[in-house]
């Protein structure tokens, strides 16, 4: 987070967005999800990966719940109220039709979006 201001950050938070986000940084951690079949992944990972999630989201507005990867994709392209969104997962194909709000945006269209 050291690369940019965590207000100029955001991330999906509609709630099958939010596993996934959890998912990811669960396996940034080191650990798989469901990797046996006792247990979804190991505890002390999980509430890490949950407590991650958790610090991210407190520097965004409460909207990110009801947001997806596309409505955030849309809502950057209104305004350069966000910088980064890394947790876009499939949607690349969609992010490359989109014209960012201004030419240093439309420059760095490849670099807004991380796809995992």
């Amino acid at each position: 987070m050291s690369m940019m201001a965590l207000d100029q950050f955001v991330m999906p938070g509609f709630a099958a967005d939010l596993f996934l986000n959890w998912s990811m940084l669960v396996e940034a951690l080191g650990e798989r999800v469901y990797a046996n079949e006792t247990e979804i992944v190991d505890e002390e990972v999980g509430s890490a990966a949950l407590r991650l999630l958790k610090e991210l989201a407190r520097h965004m507005p409460d909207d990110i719940y009801e947001w997806n990867p596309i409505r955030i994709a849309e809502r950057m392209t209104r305004s350069d109220e966000f910088a980064y969104c890394p947790f876009a997962y499939s949607y690349s194909n969609y992010f490359f039709d989109l014209v960012f709000t201004d030419s240093m945006n439309t420059c760095f269209i490849n670099f807004k979006f991380s796809i995992f």
